[in-house]
């Protein structure tokens, strides 16, 4: 992706690769939530009525039939400073933390419901409960996006000795 210089980030002009990748070409300067774009090919674009929809740094896909896994590239969030800040590195392993005090101690009726499988590049959670991952996406969502309420969990966890593997 090239972006002109002194654009706003919600209206970055984008270059896609064709079908030959020595060719590129220019698509659109309009805000990514109001592209359509199916493979390779532009198939639409409107800023008619369109609004960035929320933020969310987690990814929930279907594996196979029934598989669900929830995914987060660790190191990629508004909050990673913080993290570091607070003495701990923002890894696969610390998002399982996370993700272990955000059911313990808001969502007890998600325990049991899906197992982790973090790596130090990512986090994962996988199940067959579709809702109950949708609904830790959610409640991780607003730990990785806001530094005050990261602070607060991690503040709150380490008093309660809950310990952090990063």
């Amino acid at each position: 992706m090239l972006a002109d210089a002194g654009q706003p980030r919600e209206h970055i002009p984008i270059y896609l690769a064709a079908v030959r990748p020595t060719t590129s070409k220019r698509i659109a300067s309009l805000p990514v939530a109001s592209w359509i774009v199916i493979g390779c090919q532009l198939v639409a674009a409107t800023t008619d009525g369109c609004q960035d929809p929320p933020m969310t740094l987690l990814n929930l896909i279907e594996t196979t039939p029934g598989q669900y896994s929830l995914l987060l590239d660790a190191g990629t969030t508004p909050v990673d400073a913080l993290v570091e800040e607070l003495g701990h590195e923002p890894n696969g392993y610390f998002w399982e933390g996370v993700a272990q005090v955000l059911v313990s101690t808001e969502a007890q009726t998600l325990d049991g419901r899906f197992a982790y499988d973090p790596e130090g590049g990512m986090f994962c959670a996988y199940g067959t409960d579709r809702s109950a991952l949708e609904e830790l996406e959610a409640r991780m969502n607003v730990v990785a996006t806001d530094g005050e309420r990261m602070r607060r969990l991690i503040t709150e966890a380490e008093a309660s000795g809950f310990e952090f593997d990063d």
